[in-house]
C-alpha cells in the first residue's frame, strides 16, 4: 500500500491492515482503485506513520451502522420520531416503500419521503429500500424526492446492470436486496458494482416479523468473499439477536420495533453498535 503525505512527497509503504484506520477514522478513499495488491491513499499533512500503526491497532474491519426502521414507528409523528433516534445515535434511517404487488402491503412513495428530507434537512442519510415492482420507474422520483441509497430486489427486475448505473447516474448510493428464498449467487456478479447488499430476515412487506437465524449463511458468506463490504440485515434485529447477525458479519443493521417500541432507545442503539463492532474489531488483522 502506498501511502501519500498531502503537501509533501513523502511517501511510506505501509501494511495494508492500517488502511482500515484510514478509511474508517479519517473518511478518506483510496485516489485510485486496487490494482496487483497496491492502493494510493492521501494522509492529511502532520500524520505520522507511527500514529497510523498505534491507532489501526483500535480500528474496526468495517463500521458499525444503526439505521431505525420508521415503519415501527408513531406514523403520526414521523418527523419527531426521526429525530428522537438520531439524538439517540442511530447512522441513519432507513424506509420500506412498498407497492402492494411485490409485497401484500402499502407504505409510503416519494412524496412522504420529500417531506421527510426537508424536514430533517440534507446531512440525514435515508435508505430507502424498495419493495415495489418495476424498481426502474421509481429512480428518477426517489432521487428528487432525496432519497441517500435506493435498494431494489433482485428478484425485481430483469437488468440489475442498467438499473444500477441508473441510480448511480441519479447521485445515489446503490443497494440490491434479497428475499430469504434467494440464494446468495444471485447477487455475487453485481456486488463490486453497489454501495450494499440486503440480506432479508423475515419476508418482506410486514413488520414485526421474527428474525430468521437461518440467513445468517448467506451473511457469513457475502463477509467472508467481500471483507470491507457493507451487508445489511433487515427483520427482527434487536438486543436478542444481533450478536447472532454481527457474528455473521452484518453491519448495517435495521431494527424497527425494538428501537421504536422502547423506552430507551439510546441503549438499545448502543447495544446494536458495540456488538457489531465487537465483531469488526476481531475481524481486524494484527499489523
Amino acid at each position: 500500500v502506498i501511502i501519500a503525505r498531502l503537501s509533501s512527497s513523502k511517501i511510506f509503504l505501509v501494511h495494508l491492515n492500517a488502511v482500515n484506520f484510514l478509511l474508517a477514522s479519517i473518511a478518506l478513499k483510496p485516489s485510485t482503485q486496487t490494482h496487483h495488491c497496491a492502493t494510493t491513499v492521501l494522509v492529511p499533512h502532520g500524520l505520522e506513520l507511527g500514529d497510523i500503526f498505534k491507532m489501526s491497532a483500535n480500528t474496526l474491519a468495517y463500521p458499525a451502522m444503526i439505521g431505525p426502521s420508521l415503519l415501527a414507528c408513531d406514523l403520526s409523528n414521523m418527523h419527531s420520531e426521526s429525530n428522537k433516534v438520531l439524538q439517540a445515535g442511530a447512522d441513519y434511517l432507513h424506509l420500506d416503500v412498498m407497492d402492494g404487488h411485490f409485497v401484500p402491503n402499502l407504505s409510503w412513495g416519494p412524496p412522504v419521503i420529500k417531506c421527510l428530507r426537508q424536514s430533517l434537512g440534507k446531512e440525514v442519510f435515508l435508505d430507502v429500500h424498495l419493495m415495489v415492482t418495476d424498481p426502474e420507474k421509481w429512480v428518477d422520483p426517489m432521487a428528487n424526492a432525496g432519497a441517500s441509497q435506493f435498494i431494489f430486489h433482485i428478484e425485481a427486475t430483469e437488468n440489475p446492470a442498467d438499473l444500477i448505473a441508473s441510480i448511480k447516474n441519479k447521485g445515489m448510493k446503490v443497494g440490491i436486496a434479497l428475499k430469504p428464498k434467494t440464494p446468495v449467487s444471485a447477487v455475487e456478479s453485481l456486488v463490486e458494482n453497489v454501495d450494499l447488499v440486503l440480506v432479508m430476515t423475515v419476508e418482506p412487506g410486514f413488520g414485526g416479523q421474527s428474525f430468521m437465524a437461518d440467513m445468517m449463511p448467506k451473511v457469513a458468506a457475502l463477509r467472508a468473499s467481500h471483507p470491507a463490504l457493507a451487508i445489511e440485515v433487515d427483520g427482527g434485529l434487536g438486543p436478542g439477536t444481533i450478536d447472532t447477525a454481527a457474528a455473521a458479519g452484518a453491519n448495517w443493521i435495521v431494527a424497527g420495533s425494538s428501537v421504536f417500541k422502547s423506552d430507551a432507545p439510546g441503549t438499545v442503539i448502543k447495544t446494536l453498535r458495540e456488538s457489531v463492532e465487537a465483531i469488526a474489531r476481531s475481524a481486524q488483522p494484527s499489523a
